[in-house]
């Protein structure tokens, strides 16, 4: 076939595809939902909102209902605080951690997965354990998690050129180069997994506080994984990308973006490869907190303003469902906002530099049809982060005949601001193609599988570990609280990850017991 007929094949048979593939999108529904992106601008643009036509009366005003600004409250109702304050500018509470439903199940909209929590993430640990999902401990005093929470087999899979392999490690058809290089990496990761600072402790820890200080592994904090790459000697495609796509999965950045110690952190922070999921995702970790806190009230307010006034700290914002403008008396509070956004509201906060957030693109797709077998399903060299099965771990449905499928992609390639300004700007339509092209790879028939397609746009969806961020001293500074203001958010740990949000909220609820005891 000559290259002329050869073109000319290749472009008749696109075409036809897309005839075909086009015509059945036409039946898909589906929209852009959450994230009051409009809402949230007014901060951003300064517009006033009015003088409060009410004052409320509270012991400890909350501010953001993420997993931080969750578990500040959780803990300080259990150390006796009886009236406690939770406002959030979004109707549902969660964060980067929330969830939807639909007649098929529940999905995640964000967070998805918490890994095995380590010895070390003592807050996590206790969280697991009155929540139900660590049920003891054995002989050894390890922590015995509940069957129906940790995820079941096959838990990754990988398509490589049209052929799905177990695990996300590309091996498949890769060279005997390709597979030593990858050894010596893995290995080179197991190897840092147990490595100590001259101080004695984990050189990656989670939390992230508690990792070494020692200097000579903080510098690594200061070069971007990909040149640490390269100056081991790993340059290897496979090796790259493999590397590329754990950088994109904690924190919505290639490894060109991310320092070298956070993306190390990635590999060698984790002392087991197991993780817990939920069709919810995150989400059944939200419900279950809120379960807890019954004499928690939560109200949905963009808070304008933070400030210190006598004895008492005021919190005022717009209830956007009534119009009615309140202020919040306190004798505390814990602001539980990005910091990029906190330091619009408290009064007095300075202005952090080197704030970079990641945006991301989540879609969920109603499948109908028999789901694939593995939970997580990830393309190489793919255009996203693949899906997830929200039916993977449904035990009462064990041959689910539909399932909803969770599509994840980082908008890394374009500078941050850029990216949002462009999102923000595209109609259902054009992310639904690009979802349905990304997929056609490991699907050809996903238009005749797919009923819904919804879409969240996250322009914010995490804090991107820079290079000099994490051992930076903006990032210790901010976990200084101002006043009888506490903050807690995982943009403190530069890692936003759950383990993170558990340790920023519990740390602000004791800072705010330690003034009210004082």
């Amino acid at each position: 076939m000559t290259m002329m007929r050869r073109r000319r094949f290749i472009q008749g048979t696109a075409g036809a595809l897309c005839l075909t593939g086009c015509e059945a999108r036409k039946g898909i529904r589906g929209e852009i939902v959450g994230q009051s992106h409009a809402l949230g601008h007014r901060l951003r643009d300064g517009l006033a909102l009015g003088s409060a036509a009410r004052k409320v009366g509270t012991e400890v005003v909350v501010v953001g209902a993420g997993i931080s600004g969750l578990v500040a409250a959780l803990r300080l109702q259990q150390a006796g605080v009886e009236r406690i304050t939770l406002l959030d500018m979004e109707a549902e509470v969660g964060g980067n951690a929330r969830s939807g439903v639909n007649g098929i199940s529940k999905y995640p909209w964000g967070a998805h997965y918490v890994p095995v929590p380590g010895a070390d993430a003592h807050e996590v640990g206790r969280l697991f354990e009155e929540l139900g999902v660590i049920t003891g401990r054995d002989a050894a005093g390890r922590a015995v998690f509940d069957d129906r929470y940790v995820c079941g087999d096959p838990v990754e899979r990988l398509l490589v050129n049209g052929v799905w392999q177990e695990g996300l490690v590309p091996t498949l058809g890769a060279s005997k180069g390709e597979l030593e290089e990858m050894e010596r990496f893995l290995a080179r990761m197991e190897e840092l997994k147990g490595m100590r600072g001259v101080d004695g402790k984990r050189v990656f820890e989670i939390p992230v506080d508690e990792s070494s200080m020692d200097g000579n592994w903080r510098e690594l904090d200061l070069m971007t994984m990909e040149a640490w790459m390269t100056r081991e000697g790993f340059v290897g495609e496979r090796v790259r990308w493999l590397v590329d796509y754990a950088c994109r999965d904690d924190y919505g950045a290639s490894s060109a973006q991310v320092s070298a110690w956070a993306g190390l952190h990635y590999f060698a922070s984790r002392e087991s490869d197991e993780v817990l999921t939920w069709a919810e995702g995150n989400g059944w970790l939200v419900a279950r907190l809120m379960e807890k806190m019954k004499g928690v009230t939560f109200e949905r307010a963009l808070v304008q303003r933070i400030w210190e006034e006598g004895d008492r700290v005021m919190a005022e914002g717009l209830k956007p469902d009534s119009g009615e403008v309140v202020r919040w008396e306190a004798k505390a509070a814990v602001c539980a906002l990005p910091r990029f956004v906190a330091q619009r509201v408290v009064a007095g906060l300075g202005v952090a530099k080197g704030l970079v957030y990641s945006p991301w693109v989540v879609a969920n797709l109603s499948w109908n049809a028999t789901p694939p077998p593995a939970w997580d399903n990830v393309l190489y060299q793919g255009n996203s982060l693949g899906y997830v099965v929200a039916t993977h771990q449904a035990l009462n449905q064990p041959f689910p005949q539909n399932s909803v499928l969770t599509w994840y992609q980082t908008r890394d390639q374009l500078e941050p601001a850029l990216a949002r300004q462009k999102m923000l700007s595209r109609s259902w339509e054009s992310w639904r193609d690009e979802v349905l092209d990304d997929l056609r790879v490991a699907h050809p028939d996903v238009e005749d599988r797919v009923t819904r397609l919804d879409v969240m746009l996250w322009g914010h969806g995490m804090i991107r570990p820079v290079p000099g961020f994490i051992t930076g001293r903006e990032r210790s500074e901010m976990a200084l609280s101002l006043g009888r203001v506490a903050f807690a958010h995982t943009d403190m740990s530069g890692i936003s990850i759950f383990e993170e949000a558990c340790e920023r909220g519990a740390q602000a609820a004791r800072q705010v017991m330690g003034w009210m005891k004082g």
